[in-house]
């Protein structure tokens, strides 16, 4: 049997599955816009969402949700060094940069009023962000760090935790271990609770950690169910896990919103997209998508994609009323990482981190 991972180990195995996949999918993927439309009370288990399983006989075909893409490329920001992690908040958009050398990490600070870096902040080895009312919270390594959006200096630094971070309100979830999460009070920037996550021995957190109605989840992948994981839900005032929700697969990240979780599954040929209700934890499979695409986050009515192979990576919106998938545009080469995008409600645009040392904006018209 496996002993514990830690998180070094944990955080290097997660970048090792994102980029096995992106190897995958560069190999001969051809993006389409076809979306069928599945069983939408089909529960998870019974459907083979992530697995080899049947996919629901098609009831019709949805077409694509007009000529238009809707977006645009707004422009990109040139940024020195690798972009790991993308935040926004305080009004700016927030990049974790690492560099080769290591000697040039930082947090750099984009303005979304004029496209413009506003600030690069020394921080060693960043891999995560995330902001609440008060700060900018950085993951890095081997610690989690607070900035203070005001000065944008590191105002505390809270050691043994790393590689992944959220906040729910009034507090802040960080790593604590391969198959643990710590509670931080943000008022005394103090680990205030440790949080067993139960995963059999050799288990491990997959990628980041996301907040929804005031919980957290994440998905952890079981050591003993080769290809298995599990979507947790944890209460953020007890700190105890409240859902285990079975999967087929242990994808690396999921987007949030519109009172739900929407995680994909791939075959070959598809991505089968499925949502989880945050009040319910009933998990159904909504949609197969031809080709393969990675949710990256929810705004303006529309679960946002990202898909494609070099040199065209792609975005498109998949409409949540209607479940139209919308004609895709192209935004860059590569992403630094899978779902490397996020949409900004203060700016109305979506960012995608480049691997090629740059920050792309798209306006949706």
């Amino acid at each position: 049997m496996a002993g514990p991972v830690s998180v070094d180990e944990a955080f290097a195995e997660t970048r090792r599955r994102i980029e096995r996949r992106r190897l995958r999918r560069r190999a001969g993927v051809v993006l389409g816009a076809f979306l069928i439309f599945g069983a939408a009370s089909m529960p998870l288990w019974s459907a083979g969402v992530f697995g080899g399983g049947d996919v629901p006989t098609p009831s019709r075909p949805v077409e694509s949700s007009g000529a238009s893409t809707g977006l645009r490329v707004d422009g990109h920001v040139p940024i020195d060094g690798q972009p790991v992690a993308l935040a926004t908040g305080f009004g700016s958009v927030w990049v974790a940069v690492n560099s080769p050398s290591g000697e040039a990490d930082n947090v750099t600070r984009i303005d979304p009023e004029t496209n413009q870096v506003t600030a690069t902040i020394p921080i060693a080895h960043p891999r995560w962000l995330a902001a609440d009312l008060d700060a900018l919270w950085v993951a890095s390594d081997r610690s989690l760090l607070r900035l203070d959006p005001a000065t944008n200096e590191v105002v505390a630094e809270i050691p043994g935790l790393g590689g992944f971070v959220t906040v729910t309100p009034g507090t802040v979830w960080a790593v604590a271990s391969a198959d643990s999460l710590a509670r931080v009070d943000p008022t005394t920037n103090r680990v205030a609770a440790t949080v067993p996550l139960g995963i059999p021995q050799g288990g491990y957190i997959t990628g980041p950690p996301q907040s929804l109605n005031g919980d957290v989840w994440v998905i952890v992948a079981t050591a003993s169910e080769p290809g298995g994981g599990q979507l947790l839900r944890i209460d953020a005032n007890s700190g105890e896990v409240v859902a285990r929700i079975g999967l087929d697969g242990a994808p690396s990240t999921f987007a949030v919103g519109d009172h739900a979780l929407w995680i994909a599954g791939w075959d070959t040929a598809s991505t089968r997209l499925t949502r989880v209700d945050a009040i319910t934890n009933d998990a159904s499979l909504v949609a197969t998508v031809q080709e393969q695409w990675t949710p990256f986050d929810v705004g303006a009515g529309k679960l946002w994609l990202m898909g494609g192979r070099e040199p065209a990576i792609r975005v498109a919106g998949l409409d949540l009323t209607d479940l139209r998938l919308g004609p895709s545009v192209v935004v860059g080469k590569l992403p630094a990482f899978e779902g490397s995008g996020l949409f900004d409600w203060a700016s109305n645009a979506i960012w995608i981190a480049q691997y090629d040392r740059a920050v792309t904006r798209l306006e949706l018209t």
